[in-house]
C-alpha cells in the first residue's frame, strides 16, 4: 500500500502533465500579449546591438552567428525592420561552412573574428532559433530572406546529423535531436528526422537509468527545457511528442523538488555553474515566466525564442516545494557516486553533490533566505586567486570567457544537516597556464548575526583585509537569524605534505561575502598530494541565544574520526593492487554517522565508499523514488526493464576458474548482441564503429554471486582491429557500492579473436578483483566504439591464461 506522502507526490505529478497544453502567465498577462510586449521591449533595447555590432560593414568582430539569427528573429516576432533581414541573412551564409570535404561542413563560425568554426556548438544554437523563424514568419519573410534561410537549414541538418554529441553531454544532446525533428520535417528529410527521434530516445533512455547529467544547472535546464517543448509542441510523431513530455515533466519536477521558496531560487549543489555567488542563470528567467517570481525578465538576442511556443513550468510543480523539512537525492551519471543530495527547511539549506563533474561545479553549498541577489554559501576549489568566480578567462578555440577553475577529485556525503566535503589535488589537476596558487575556499555571506572561531567570537574593522586564523580542530560558526552555519576542516594538507593554514578573511570585495580559506600552496613541492575535508552542519529555528549557544557547543563537541594515509609503501607482494592514498573520515552526524572511505591505487580502480550509501533514484524525494516512474511507460524503457527481470545470475564455483558468454549479459544502448561463426556460441557483445547511437554510451552487465569471499583476474575473448578500437571501461558493483570504480581496459589491438588479461596501462600489471560473497555486478562499457567482446573468464592465477578451445568442450 502506498504511503500517504508518496500518494501525495505522484498526485502532484500527475498535475504536471501533459507539457503542451499548459500556458504562460506573467504579471497578469497572458501569453500573446506578454510575448508581443517583451519582443518590442527586446527590439528597442538591442537597436544597439544592430548600431555597433551587427550593422557595421564589416561587422564587428564579436558579432556572433547565434546573435544575428536571433536579432533576426526579435525583429520578424516584433514586425519591425524588417528591411534589415536581408542583411542577417547574408551575414549568417557568409559565416557558415559551405565546403562539403570539410569536417565542418555546415556548421558556423562563433564570432565574425575567428574566420572558421572554433565550437561545434554554434549550428545548434544558430539552428535553434533558424527553425522558429521559418516557423511562425516564413509567409512573413519576403522570398530572398525565405530562399536564404531555407539554404542555412539545409546546411545546418548537414551539420547537426554529422555530430556525435555524447548523450551525458544533456542540454547539447536535447538541442541536437530537438535541431534534427525540426529540420527534418521542415525540409520534409525523412532521413534527417528519423535520426533526431533516434537520438531522442537514446536521451531518455539514458536518463531514465541514470538522471540528468547536468545535474540542476541553472544555465543548461533551460536549454533543456527550450529544446524538449519544441518537440513536445509541434514535433509530428505522437512518440516523439510523448518522449519530450515524460522529459519535460522530469525536469518540472526536478526545478519543483530544488525550489526554495525562501531565496527565491533553486537550491543546492549544481553542475555547470556561471554565478558561483548566487547560483542564478538561464533557468531563472523561465521560473520568473512561470510566475513563480516576480523577476522582471528582460529578453535578448541569446534567448529570443523563450517565449515560442504555449509552454511553462506548471504549478504543480511549485507546490512540490511547500513542504519542509524536504530531502531531496537524485543520481546524475554512470558511477555509484555520482548522485546529489539536498535538505531544505523554512531558514537554511544544505546540498553536496558526492562525484565531480566538471570545473564549473558547485558541489557543497548551503542556501540562506533573501532575494536572488544576495550571496549564497558555497565551496570552490580556486587555483586563480578568484574565490567568487568573478575572474572570466578566454576558454577553448572559440574564447569563451568563463571562469573555469581547476579539476579536482571530490566526494561528499550528506545525512540530514550534515555533510562531508573531500577534496583531493593530484598534479594532473595543476597543469593549468592560468593557476597562480592553490586554495580550497567554503565562501559565506559577509551580512550575518555573529561570526565565531572556537570560543572566540570575531569582528572585523571596517578598513583593509582582515582575517581571523583557524587553529587546526577549530570550528567556525555563523549565525543567520535563527540559522546557523558550522564549518570543521578535519584536515588540510599542503603540497609538500605539511598541515596546510586556515583561516577566516574578510578581503574587502565588493560582493558581500567571506570566506574561509585552506592554502595549500607550498614553496618547495615534494610530490605530495594537496587535501582537505569539510565538515558543515546547518542549524534552523534557533530562536534565542540559548539555543544557539547550545548548538553551537554540541558541534564543537563532537569528535570525528580521520584516518589518512599518503605515500602507501609500494614494497608490496606480486599482484597485489597498490593503492597510494587512503582517507577514512567519519562525523557523527545530528541524524547518525557520516562517512567518507577512499582509496586511490596505481591501477586506477580507485573506490569511494559513502555513508550514508547514495541512491539509486534518478530523482527521490523524502525518500520516495518518483524519477523512473514519469519515464516508465516509455516502449522502450519497459523493453529493458523486462530484460533485467530474466537476466540470468551466474554463479561462481568454490574452486577453480569460471567462464560465461558475453552475450549472457543484458545490454544497454550502444552495446548490443551481433553474430560472429567464429565467436564462442555464434555470437559477441560489442558496439559499431560507425554507428552514431554507439559512439554515445552504452555497456553490458553480468550478474554473478560469489560463495565466498575470493581474489579474481578478469580475461576476455577480445576483437579489435585496430588500437582506436581496443578498450573498455570496466565497474564492479556491490551492495556495498563501487567495489571497482571505473577503470579502463586498453586491451590491445586484436585483428582475430584473442584472449586478453585486464591488466594496467601502460604498465601492464595485473589488475585483481577483490569479489565479495554473494551478488555483484561486473560492468563493461563502451570507451572506444568497435571493440567486442567474446567470452570472458575469471581465474584465481592471473598468469593463467583461459584455453583457446572450439565452442562446447568446456573452455572457460
Amino acid at each position: 500500500m502506498l504511503s500517504l506522502r508518496l500518494r501525495s507526490i505522484l498526485i502532484l505529478l500527475a498535475a504536471v502533465g501533459p507539457c503542451h497544453a499548459w500556458s504562460v502567465a506573467y504579471g497578469g498577462e497572458e501569453t500573446d500579449a506578454l510575448r508581443t510586449r517583451l519582443f518590442a521591449e527586446a527590439r528597442k533595447r538591442t537597436e544597439r546591438c544592430w548600431e555597433r555590432y551587427i550593422g557595421l560593414e564589416p561587422p564587428h568582430d564579436d558579432t556572433s552567428a547565434r546573435a544575428v539569427m536571433s536579432y533576426a528573429l526579435i525583429l520578424a516576432q516584433a514586425n519591425a525592420h524588417l528591411e534589415r533581414l536581408p542583411r542577417l541573412m547574408e551575414l549568417t551564409e557568409h559565416m557558415q561552412q559551405d565546403d562539403p570535404e570539410s569536417p565542418d561542413h555546415g556548421n558556423l563560425w562563433w564570432y565574425w573574428r575567428d574566420g572558421e568554426v572554433t565550437d561545434p556548438n554554434s549550428v545548434e544554437f544558430v539552428m535553434q532559433t533558424a527553425t522558429r523563424l521559418w516557423t511562425r514568419h516564413r509567409t512573413e519573410l519576403e522570398p530572398t530572406v525565405v530562399s536564404s534561410l531555407h539554404r542555412v537549414m539545409t546546411l545546418g541538418a548537414q551539420a547537426c546529423m554529422q555530430r556525435q554529441v555524447p548523450v551525458w553531454y544533456t542540454n547539447i544532446a536535447i538541442l541536437n535531436a530537438s535541431n534534427l525533428i525540426a529540420l527534418g520535417e521542415i525540409l520534409e528529410d525523412p532521413a534527417v528526422a528519423e535520426e533526431g527521434y533516434r537520438r531522442l530516445k537514446d536521451i531518455c533512455l539514458w536518463t531514465w537509468k541514470y538522471g540528468i547529467t547536468e545535474y540542476v544547472s541553472p544555465t543548461y535546464y533551460a536549454v533543456n527545457l527550450d529544446g524538449l517543448r519544441w518537440i513536445a509542441a509541434r514535433a509530428d510523431r505522437a512518440e516523439g511528442r510523448r518522449q519530450a513530455e515524460s522529459m519535460l515533466n522530469l525536469l518540472a519536477t526536478d526545478i519543483g523538488a530544488s525550489w526554495w521558496p525562501p531565496a527565491q531560487r533553486v537550491a543546492g549543489a549544481h553542475s555547470r555553474s556561471y554565478d558561483y555567488l548566487h547560483g542564478t542563470g538561464e533557468l531563472d528567467k523561465r521560473i520568473a515566466l512561470a510566475g513563480w517570481t516576480n523577476e522582471t525578465v528582460r529578453v535578448g538576442v541569446h534567448h529570443a525564442d523563450t517565449l515560442g511556443d504555449d509552454w511553462s513550468l506548471p504549478a504543480a510543480a511549485r507546490q512540490l516545494a511547500s513542504r519542509f523539512p524536504r530531502r531531496v537525492r537524485q543520481r546524475w551519471g554512470e558511477g555509484l557516486t555520482q548522485t546529489r543530495s539536498a535538505y531544505l527547511l523554512p531558514d537554511i539549506a544544505l546540498s553536496i553533490a558526492s562525484a565531480y563533474y566538471g570545473r564549473q561545479d558547485v558541489p557543497l553549498a548551503v542556501d540562506l533566505p533573501g532575494d536572488p541577489s544576495t550571496v549564497r554559501c558555497y565551496f570552490i576549489a580556486d587555483g586563480r586567486d578568484d574565490p567568487y568566480g568573478a575572474k572570466r578567462y578566454a576558454t577553448g578555440q572559440a574564447g569563451h570567457r568563463k571562469a573555469l577553475h581547476l579539476p579536482y577529485f571530490w566526494a561528499g556525503a550528506q545525512r540530514g544537516p550534515d555533510a562531508l566535503g573531500l577534496v583531493v589535488y593530484r598534479e594532473e589537476d595543476l597543469n593549468e597556464p592560468e593557476r597562480t596558487g592553490l586554495k580550497s575556499h567554503f565562501v559565506f555571506r559577509r551580512n550575518h548575526d555573529g561570526l565565531f572561531v572556537g570560543d572566540r567570537q570575531v569582528t572585523f574593522g571596517d578598513e583593509g583585509r582582515r582575517q581571523a586564523t583557524v587553529l587546526p580542530g577549530e570550528t567556525v560558526v555563523v549565525r543567520y537569524a535563527a540559522a546557523a552555519v558550522g564549518i570543521r576542516v578535519l584536515f588540510a594538507r599542503r603540497r609538500d605534505g605539511w598541515a596546510a593554514s586556515t583561516a577566516v578573511v574578510d578581503d574587502g570585495n565588493s560582493h558581500g561575502a567571506l570566506r574561509l580559506s585552506v592554502d595549500h600552496d607550498a614553496i618547495h613541492d615534494q610530490g605530495e598530494q594537496a587535501a582537505a575535508c569539510f565538515w558543515v552542519r546547518i542549524g534552523s529555528g534557533l530562536a534565542d541565544d540559548a539555543a544557539f549557544a547550545r548548538w553551537r557547543r554540541e558541534f564543537t563537541a563532537a569528535q570525528p574520526h580521520v584516518h589518512v594515509t599518503h605515500k602507501v609503501p609500494m614494497e608490496r607482494a606480486q599482484n597485489e593492487l597498490r593503492w597510494l592514498r587512503h582517507f577514512a573520515i567519519r562525523a557523527p552526524g545530528v541524524e547518525g554517522p557520516v562517512g567518507i572511505d577512499f582509496s586511490e591505487s596505481l591501477a586506477g580502480m580507485d573506490r569511494v565508499t559513502l555513508d550514508p550509501p547514495p541512491t539509486d533514484a534518478i530523482l527521490e524525494i523524502d525518500g520516495q523514488p518518483v524519477g523512473r516512474q514519469i519515464l516508465a511507460d516509455l516502449p522502450f524503457v519497459r523493453q529493458y526493464v523486462e530484460g533485467a527481470k530474466t537476466m540470468p545470475v551466474l554463479n561462481l564455483p568454490v574452486e577453480g576458474d569460471f567462464g560465461f558468454e558475453a552475450e549472457e549479459g543484458l545490454c544497454f544502448g550502444g552495446m548490443e548482441k551481433g553474430s560472429d561463426a567464429d565467436a564462442s556460441g555464434g555470437a559477441f557483445v560489442g558496439s559499431n564503429r560507425a554507428s552514431y547511437q554507439t559512439a554515445r554510451f552504452g555497456s553490458v552487465r553480468w550478474l554473478l554471486s560469489a560463495p565466498e569471499p575470493g581474489r579474481y583476474w578478469l580475461w576476455g575473448r577480445i576483437l579489435a582491429t585496430d588500437s582506436e578500437t581496443d578498450s573498455f571501461y570496466v565497474q564492479v558493483h556491490g551492495s556495498q557500492g563501487a567495489i571497482a570504480s571505473q577503470a579502463d581496459w586498453h586491451a590491445g589491438a586484436a585483428p582475430v579473436w584473442s584472449w586478453r588479461r585486464f591488466d594496467n596501462h601502460p604498465s601492464r600489471e595485473p589488475v585483481p578483483l577483490d569479489l565479495p560473497a554473494g551478488a555483484v555486478e561486473l560492468i563493461l562499457r563502451v570507451r572506444e566504439p568497435g571493440a567486442r567482446i567474446d567470452r570472458l573468464a575469471l581465474t584465481r592465477d592471473p598468469n593463467r591464461s583461459p584455453e583457446v578451445k572450439p565452442p562446447g568442450s568446456g573452455e572457460p
